[in-house]
């Protein structure tokens, strides 16, 4: 029993080719879509005798096509093999349950592969499916035994070539991919380099923080006295100077105060002076008006009297009259005078 076609489902180019030549190093012939729509759409037509179902791609996935290929009758005989990088055993048995007869982990290799397809032969289910989707001992047209001949012929002369070709353009595509590969590795190393010494410079800042406090904490303290010791005395003459300063403004302020004051009292009191000493003059003037007119009016009447008396005594002697002429006036004198001093 032999596999005659395999359908590939993949939605990358290069992962299909890369499997359809080992397949067909086998002597298998290989059809290809590149969806789980097109993988659908291409049963309707075509029965191949194996299937190997990518996972991932776009539209509806490996899982989503092999449950719509297992549950449609005519296609449900038709083993499926998932193609996958995941090969854990949860995965396994989630793919087994939907239907999958085995998994081909990516990238697939020689060996592998004739693993998977001598295990499927053996199985006496898959090799019925295999039959039925191509009957044992059904003649093979000439179209089609020439067709896998040429193919055998091409990929003979083709082969070394591609080999060369490829070997060139993998040696290029792994310098462009180291070159890549290390270009995103210098950015990730100094953004990672860049983090790490962010994180660091902050730990040390700190734990240097912290340290420096405890250090510093006793010599500030110590500063921190002298500074206030001299302040002290700074400050002490600073006051000093400074109430001095204000003693002295005040004594400018008092002194400008007390000229002031003597000024004004001074030029009061020679005002007061002035007035005083002309109503001192004013009231002597009045004084010896009055005493003047005391001793003319005393002076009157002890004249009248001095003649009453004269005329009362003409007998008298001449010369007593003299006397009493002589006293009258000196008495009218001294009455002048005391008026003058009363006054």
């Amino acid at each position: 029993m032999s596999i005659q076609k395999a359908l590939l489902v993949d939605d990358s180019k290069s992962a299909r080719f890369f499997l359809r030549n080992l397949l067909q190093k086998n002597g298998v012939e290989v059809d290809m879509v590149d969806s789980g729509e097109a993988a659908l759409e291409y049963l309707k037509e075509h029965r191949p005798n194996l299937i190997f179902m990518d996972h991932l791609m776009p539209g509806i996935d490996g899982f989503e096509t092999t449950r719509a290929i297992k549950q449609n009758p005519d296609t449900s005989a038709v083993p499926v093999i998932m193609c996958t990088s995941n090969e854990g055993e949860e995965y396994v048995e989630r793919a087994k349950s939907i239907g999958a007869v085995d998994i081909l982990p990516k990238p697939p290799t020689e060996n592998k592969l004739h693993k998977i397809l001598d295990d499927l032969i053996s199985r006496p289910a898959a090799a019925q499916a295999i039959a039925e989707a191509a009957p044992a001992g059904a003649p093979r047209n000439i179209e089609t035994i020439a067709h896998n001949a040429a193919q055998a012929a091409v990929r003979a002369s083709l082969e070394p070539l591609v080999q060369r070709l490829l070997e060139t353009r993998l040696t290029e595509l792994l310098k462009e991919l180291e070159q890549r590969t290390a270009a995103q590795m210098r950015e990730m190393v100094d953004e990672t380099v860049n983090q790490l010494s962010e994180r660091i410079r902050d730990e040390v800042l700190t734990a240097a923080h912290l340290q420096t406090e405890t250090i510093a904490e006793p010599i500030v303290r110590e500063v921190a006295s002298e500074i206030v010791e001299s302040g002290k005395e700074q400050a002490r003459r600073s006051a000093e100077q400074a109430a001095a300063e204000t003693v002295q403004s005040w004594q400018k302020e008092w002194l400008a105060t007390r000229d002031g004051l003597l000024s004004e009292v001074e030029g009061r009191a020679g005002s007061a002076a002035k007035a005083a000493v002309s109503a001192l003059r004013s009231a002597n003037e009045d004084a010896l008006k009055r005493a003047a007119q005391a001793a003319e009016k005393a002076a009157g009447q002890a004249a009248e009297r001095v003649g009453m008396v004269i005329m009362g005594s003409m007998d008298k002697d001449l010369g007593r009259g003299k006397l009493y002429a002589g006293a009258a006036a000196l008495v009218g004198i001294l009455a002048a005078v005391v008026v003058y001093i009363l006054g």
